[in-house]
């Protein structure tokens, strides 16, 4: 137990400072293997398995493998004294963990990390998925702020990605709990964009995210009111005209309705007209959708009663 806390002092001081050996040193050296599985028992191909080791005299160590299809691994030339051994689950969707002998979930070392030594020979590891934070990054002007860093920590992590083209961003593997969202672009300094809170396995969705100011106001949609034309007797197809909206490209969605009440299904530009309408007046309401615009709706003027 001596020699553990001895090791976890010295693990938490170089994995801060940075400690690397200055020169090679003969030591004894012992190999881990086993497999990596998820909470169904199924093998994780393409993580990796990372062991680390301080030493007196050496500071600390780490060898890695990636695991194969079937989730196995070997790591090989480990110091052969007490070590830690965790799964860096990069973007797979799974939780980065410690090992842990009762196959819990373990943040960091100290948290119910075990602690081994080659001689065990073999380690498993079980990871679980996580949870994810997506949404989209924008200038003060609306635009994806592409080019710029997005980030999320928390206590126990502190992840970084670029923003895509399309200002779009999505990180995977987060445990339950909360995370700050700040971001990086040229000429400005980090800022704290959003706070969020996330549940076992959500796909939580920050929305839209401003950097460098303010969202700009929403702008409104030209929009036009829609027509129906064909013949309103059963058996017989209605189609709508929503008219011009604007500026294009504006996204447009139908929904038909009889006498006040939605068509079930009805959600084409065209409607055939059933005996379930008989006797009803039909309406289509057509509604517009752009990024940076205002949703907007509108309905058609009521045809005649529908006739057998």
């Amino acid at each position: 137990m001596k020699l553990r806390a001895i090791l976890l002092a010295m693990l938490s001081l170089a994995l801060v400072a940075g400690v690397v050996p200055s020169a090679a040193q003969a030591v004894d050296t012992g190999t881990f293997q086993g497999k990596v599985t998820d909470q169904d028992g199924l093998p994780v191909a393409g993580v990796r398995v990372v062991f680390t080791t301080a030493t007196s005299g050496i500071g600390y160590r780490t060898r890695d493998s990636i695991t194969a299809a079937d989730g196995s691994y070997v790591v090989t030339d480990i110091v052969d004294e007490w070590c830690f051994g965790r799964v860096d689950a990069g973007d797979t969707g799974y939780i980065s963990t410690y090992y842990a002998a009762d196959g819990s979930d373990v943040p960091n070392p100290y948290s119910g990390g075990t602690a081994v030594e080659p001689s065990k020979g073999s380690v498993d590891f079980k990871l679980r998925k996580g949870a994810s934070v997506s949404g989209k990054v924008v200038d003060a002007a609306g635009n994806p702020a592409v080019g710029s860093i997005i980030q999320v920590s928390s206590s126990w992590t502190l992840l970084n990605l670029p923003v895509e083209s399309d200002g779009l961003f999505m990180f995977v593997g987060l445990r339950a709990g909360e995370y700050t969202l700040t971001g990086y672009s040229g000429g400005y300094p980090y800022t704290k964009l959003a706070t969020v809170t996330v549940a076992d396995q959500q796909l939580f969705n920050a929305g839209t995210l401003v950097i460098g100011g303010q969202a700009p106001a929403p702008k409104s949609l030209a929009t036009s009111k829609p027509a129906i034309t064909g013949k309103a007797k059963v058996g017989m197809r209605l189609v709508a005209h929503p008219g011009v909206w604007g500026p294009t490209p504006v996204k447009l969605t139908y929904r038909w309705y009889a006498n006040g009440a939605k068509i079930a299904g009805a959600t084409g530009k065209t409607l055939k007209l059933t005996k379930a309408q008989r006797s009803k007046r039909i309406t289509v309401k057509v509604t517009g959708k752009k990024d940076g615009y205002v949703t907007a709706s509108k309905t058609s003027k009521a045809t005649k009663k529908v006739t057998r």
